[in-house]
């Protein structure tokens, strides 16, 4: 029960960071996917560099942060929005960029940051 809770809270305060990224990249006056962008790429870095430290917290408090924390900052679901947005108005390039960018940023330049 306590891990349920711990992923519970951690996700409520990770998506309210999700949105206030979200606020902070449209009153720069872009458009969604960029905010969609940097809270994936901080997230995915979060996790990657904080992988070590975070498998040797206790499950409650390592859930709370791997599974909750980050996993409601991150969202793959608005990702693939998008992307299907792009699509769907024929701008195959916009969405592709999209894609790239996420996993190339997020994944890439992680491993290449943490090794």
């Amino acid at each position: 029960m306590a891990i349920n809770l711990a992923i519970f809270l951690g996700g409520g305060v990770g998506a309210l960071l999700r949105n206030l990224v979200y606020i902070g990249v449209a009153r720069l006056g872009f458009g969604s996917w960029p905010g969609t962008l940097f809270v994936n790429v901080i997230g995915s870095l979060a996790i990657l560099g904080l992988s070590h430290l975070i498998k040797e917290l206790p499950e409650s408090l390592s859930s709370f942060f791997r599974i909750g924390l980050l996993g409601g900052f991150t969202t793959f679901s608005t990702l693939a929005f998008d992307a299907f947005i792009f699509f769907k108005e024929g701008d195959y390039f916009q969405g592709s960029l999209v894609i790239f960018l996420n996993i190339f940023f997020g994944i890439v330049v992680g491993v290449a940051l943490f090794k």
